[in-house]
């Protein structure tokens, strides 16, 4: 079954719940996609016809006890503006006390096929200067707290970028990583000063403080 929670500003949030017993211990890769994006995306080709597809893998072994994925706080979608410094944290953390790190992706239409002609936003096509005017524009990501930041867009439109949440366990000593979350989200880049992402950063960076203080591999 499926739970539908509206989010305001015709966003619609779906929750998918559905039962699956594993054969035994492994490395799985749970896969989702749907057709399709929406239209005018402007950092990839014909996005309209392109497929959502993300993935979840999970590491499931009784010598590691019970694993349960990355929960991200916050929703995939979100506003900035033209010339502003744009901030973006996913509010993530682990219901199992893991350590997480947080890695650059590129949105994908299917598995291992990312899709047609994907360009940074941050490129030269889209960006052209940081919100203090300093060369070149950049769109980096925080692999220790996750904030991705984009200095600063230069367009106005529909954007998307992927990236990777990793889940970490100390072992026998050593940090190794038991599994990920992908989280492909669309930015809104409007003209307008306003500063959209102060109460996602601020409410990101608290449930952080909470629940990810802890050691990092």
């Amino acid at each position: 079954f499926f739970l539908v929670e509206s989010l305001g500003n015709q966003i619609e949030k779906y929750t998918f719940v559905i039962s699956h017993t594993f054969q035994g211990p492994g490395v799985y890769t749970i896969r989702f996609q749907e057709f399709n994006r929406n239209d005018l995306t402007l950092n990839m080709d014909n996005s309209v016809d392109t497929p959502f597809y993300v993935e979840t893998q999970i590491t499931i072994d009784p010598f590691i006890g019970v694993n349960n994925s990355p929960v991200l706080t916050i929703p995939p979608v979100d506003n900035g503006a033209v010339n502003v410094r744009y901030i973006h944290n996913p509010g993530a953390f682990d219901p199992d006390g893991d350590s997480l790190s947080y890695e650059l992706d590129i949105p994908k239409q299917a598995f291992q096929r990312p899709v047609n002609n994907y360009r940074s936003p941050a490129s030269s096509e889209f960006s052209f200067s940081q919100e203090n005017g300093a060369t070149p524009a950049f769109l980096r990501l925080d692999p220790i707290f996750g904030d991705l930041i984009w200095d600063a867009p230069g367009t106005a439109g529909q954007f998307n970028v992927a990236f990777r949440i990793v889940e970490w366990r100390k072992l026998d000593g050593k940090w190794t990583r038991i599994g990920y979350v992908v989280r492909d989200m669309q930015i809104i880049i409007e003209n307008s000063r306003i500063n959209f992402t102060t109460g996602s950063l601020r409410s990101s960076r608290n449930q952080y403080s909470r629940n990810n203080s802890r050691s990092r591999p």
